[in-house]
């Protein structure tokens, strides 16, 4: 296969999204989406579903700050 590549609309979702499994986790969805991608060029479709699937939680669910002062 050739040379995969995102678009801006996938980058953006894939930015926007908190990663609770951290970089193993976004390594982990980037490698499954590659793989089963069949064109070259990989949109936002490819993660939409998997990352809505995941944003029923809020940050606090991860112990994660949701506020600074």
């Amino acid at each position: 296969k050739g040379v995969k590549r995102l678009t801006p609309e996938a980058e953006a979702l894939l930015q926007s999204y908190l990663w609770p499994g951290n970089v193993r986790e976004l390594r982990n969805v980037l490698e499954r989406v590659f793989v089963e991608a069949d064109t070259e060029v990989i949109g936002a479709r490819a993660f939409a579903e998997w990352v809505r699937e995941r944003q029923d939680f809020s940050p606090g669910d991860w112990g994660v700050a949701t506020e600074v002062r």
